[in-house]
C-alpha cells in the first residue's frame, strides 16, 4: 500500500500515481550500475599518476625495450614522443 500526506491527513496513491511512482523506481535502478560506475571512474582517476608522467615511464620503458623505429604505429609514436623530449629538455641538475 503507497500512501501520501494530503493536508494532513495520510491517503492511498491512485493507480495512476503507484504506476508512476514504480516507474520512476525502475528508470532509478536501471541507472543505478552507471552511477556506479561513473563513480568508481571517477575515484580511479584522482589515484593514477598523472597522465605525463605515464606518458613518459610507457616512452622510457619502449625506447629501452624496442628501440625507436618508424616502421609502426608505435614506432611513429615513440620517434614523436623523443622529439618532445629533445626540444624540450629538462635544465641539467
Amino acid at each position: 500500500m503507497y500512501t501520501k500526506i494530503v493536508n494532513g491527513e495520510v491517503v492511498e496513491l491512485t493507480s495512476q500515481e503507484i504506476e508512476n511512482h514504480r516507474a520512476k523506481e525502475t528508470k532509478w535502478d536501471e541507472g543505478k550500475e552507471a552511477r556506479e560506475r561513473e563513480r568508481i571512474a571517477e575515484k580511479r582517476k584522482s589515484k593514477y599518476p598523472d597522465i605525463g608522467d605515464q606518458l613518459d615511464a610507457l616512452y622510457k620503458h619502449l625506447e629501452a625495450t624496442t628501440g625507436v623505429g618508424t616502421q609502426t604505429e608505435l614506432g611513429k609514436i615513440i620517434t614523436k614522443w623523443k622529439k618532445v623530449k629533445t626540444d624540450n629538455p629538462y635544465p641539467k641538475e
